[in-house]
């Protein structure tokens, strides 16, 4: 399977690979219609986050996706500039 940023990841292989897991924990999470009501107020009035403690993903998959796409912009880079 391939993921975005040409990063080669084969799900049936490497069943623990981070990014599967993490994969995972996203797609896994229900989504309700009460749900997506909170995520929309929550993204449109950040207080509403903090007051009702509102939680887009689950815990450590936005910091995990967010250092995985710094590390392949950087590899990316560092190739571009060969």
């Amino acid at each position: 399977m391939q993921v975005a940023f040409g990063v080669q990841v084969d799900s049936l292989l490497e069943p623990d690979n981070p990014t599967i897991t993490y994969a995972r924990k996203v797609f896994s999470t229900p989504l309700t219609l009460q749900r997506l009501l909170k995520l929309a107020l929550a993204f449109r009035f950040p207080w509403f986050k903090r007051l009702f403690g509102v939680t887009g993903f689950p815990p450590g998959t936005v910091e995990y996706f967010r250092e995985f796409a710094q590390v392949i912009i950087a590899r990316k880079r560092e190739e571009l500039a060969r």
